[in-house]
């Protein structure tokens, strides 16, 4: 399987189409691609990736893809000057995808765009997306008793190889 990390891009279509077979085979509304829409139509591509490198608030819809599908996605809203990222989980038929999506995202995160903590909250009942942030090494914060927050950081990062076919190889 050649899976990667893809961050979403207004500008371009093969993506777009990408996100929408996603959208579609979740049951998900087409909001992320009307949102992606929405912005190629109102700003210049040059415009949107200078934005993108200067602002310090930043968000972005980032997917696993296996060759040219999508399965399993994420929307990341961070502050470059906190360097603190906050994830949203999206609906994957596999655990083990969404832990891989962990994996590329939290690199990509910590290396990619220099940030220190990502957090993400989940349902209490969510066991699947539970599993899948332990197998990607985040720890549980506790639960307020309806949602439990995890956090990983950079220095106590830990890179997983073969989470797409269960090895699991810290190293």
């Amino acid at each position: 399987m050649a899976r990667s990390l893809m961050i979403a891009s207004p500008y371009d279509n093969k993506c777009l189409n990408m996100i929408a077979n996603y959208e579609q085979s979740n049951n998900l509304s087409d909001a992320i691609t009307k949102q992606l829409i929405r912005i190629r139509a109102t700003i210049e591509e040059e415009k949107y990736e200078k934005s993108n490198m200067l602002s310090n608030e930043i968000t972005q819809f980032l997917f696993l893809k296996d060759n040219d599908k999508v399965v399993a996605g994420c929307q990341m809203h961070g502050y470059r000057d906190m360097r603190d990222c906050y994830l949203s989980l999206l609906p994957s038929t596999s655990s083990k995808a969404t832990a891989n999506l962990l994996q590329n995202v939290t690199t990509y995160i910590f290396d990619g765009l220099g940030m220190e903590q990502v957090f993400v909250e989940i349902d209490d009942q969510d066991k699947k997306n539970a599993f899948a942030l332990i197998d990607a090494n985040y720890e549980s914060l506790g639960s307020d008793g309806k949602k439990t927050q995890y956090m990983i950081e950079k220095g106590k990062y830990v890179m997983t190889e073969g989470l797409q076919n269960g090895n699991f190889k810290k190293h």
